[in-house]
């Protein structure tokens, strides 16, 4: 299950850093709304830290479609996963729940509701984003044997 981003049984309360996104997406030219989204969203630092961090992020934007994604964006941020939270108690089959502190898309009380609320949920935790790049080999790891396949 994925949940983009995640809310669970309630829409996200603060919507301005999403719709701000939606706005420049349809707004300005492609190349100057990816700019402005890395230059407001709080990285300035961690791009210091970790200079592959914002080649990493560009990455993720490169190959989107501005005015498709501006639409998602504000469809999805108003959009709830499931009607109630509750249900999630009924599932059965195995969850690995990857988070980490701090992400405004994923939060973590979201990933603690659901481990708390999912019967066979594992939580795995980070502190940090740059916690979790740094871990995304033993994560590749986990996840594989999670999924039966082996790394």
């Amino acid at each position: 299950m994925f949940l983009l981003p995640a809310a669970l049984d309630r829409p996200i309360g603060d919507r301005a850093l999403f719709d701000r996104t939606a706005d420049l997406l349809e707004t300005l030219p492609r190349d100057e709304a990816i700019e402005a989204i890395l230059a407001e969203s709080g990285r300035a630092e961690g791009y210091e830290r970790q200079p592959g961090l914002r080649e990493f992020d560009l990455l993720l934007w490169q190959d989107m479609n501005p005015l498709g994604v501006a639409r998602a964006i504000r469809q999805v941020v108003g959009d709830v996963a499931i009607e109630d939270r509750e249900r999630l108690q009924g599932v059965s089959a195995p969850a690995l729940i990857i988070a980490r502190e701090g992400d405004a898309v994923h939060p973590a009380a979201v990933a603690r509701a659901m481990a708390e609320l999912l019967p066979a949920a594992e939580l795995v935790m980070l502190p940090s984003e740059d916690d979790l790049m740094a871990s995304i080999p033993q994560l590749v790891t986990r996840v594989s044997a999670f999924l039966g396949t082996g790394a």
